[in-house]
């Protein structure tokens, strides 16, 4: 790495108290396949964090790892002081940590409304027919209204009785990061959130985090390609590359460096 961090490195790994996320040489193979190799970097509570590379660096893999879908191979992850390490995805999700997904994951089957609401309490059960019907029995007055305020916070509202199937992909995308503000999450992971989104909707997505993350201290992970979006929503940026950390450091230093643009924005134009 390149030294643009401004914490010296003996204080990885001693989490204080407004540490909420660290990883401490964290590592994925497949096979003989180094996914990720020795990733180390904290996140403090209430900050906003971009994590960026060019395709197949490991981003959405360490996001992976965070949240219990791959086992890591090497290190530690603690989250709040608590080793993520054997924990199965759900239990990971009601510590409050929420992700979405390069492709959105909705239930087609319920509305647009019926979605968000769910999202209170699916991301920590096996999705089954079963787990789909208790989760409709929750008293709607308990979580409608915050439902429908994360709705329409994304612009969703008119569309609330709809299915998400026939929305447009942008709409679907901003339907789940709804989902997960609903949930409310202690550390939220968006991956690719401004994918199929118009320059418009990516700026009120701007605005919607922002404002929740100074409202209620929410922290973000953030991957995203447009680079725009990145520099206007994060404060600090985290660079991948080949799997290894390469930067990390305030968003317009680390933008600015050279090795940065030639392994980044280069390829990324």
């Amino acid at each position: 790495m390149n030294g643009l961090v401004s914490e010296p490195a003996s204080a990885v790994g001693q989490a204080g108290a407004d540490v909420l996320l660290d990883l401490v040489g964290v590592s994925r193979r497949f096979g003989g396949l180094h996914a990720l190799s020795d990733i180390t970097f904290r996140v403090r509570k209430g900050e906003v964090v971009g994590l960026v590379g060019s395709n197949g660096s490991g981003k959405s893999t360490l996001f992976n790892v965070i949240t219990g879908i791959y086992a890591v191979s090497a290190g530690r992850i603690l989250f709040q002081g608590q080793d993520l390490s054997g924990l199965s995805r759900h239990t990971i999700a009601r510590l409050g940590i929420a992700r979405t997904f390069q492709s959105p994951r909705l239930f087609t089957g319920l509305s647009v409304l019926e979605n968000a609401v769910i999202g209170v309490d699916a991301p920590y059960k096996t999705p089954t027919l079963l787990n789909l019907l208790r989760q409709l029995w929750i008293p709607w007055h308990r979580y409608a209204s915050a439902a429908r305020g994360a709705i329409s916070a994304c612009r969703l509202g008119m569309h609330e009785d709809r299915n998400p199937a026939t929305l447009p992909y942008g709409e679907r995308r901003l339907l789940e990061v709804s989902r997960c503000l609903v949930s409310s999450p202690s550390l939220l992971l968006l991956d690719e959130p401004t994918a199929g989104l118009s320059d418009e909707e990516s700026n009120a997505l701007i605005r919607l985090l922002h404002g929740t993350a100074r409202d209620t201290g929410l922290t973000l992970i953030v991957i995203d390609h447009r680079v725009s979006f990145i520099r206007a929503l994060c404060d600090r940026l985290v660079v991948l590359n080949h799997g290894e950390l390469l930067e990390d450091g305030l968003t317009a230093a680390v933008l600015a460096a050279p090795h940065v643009i030639a392994a980044y924005l280069g390829e990324e134009g």
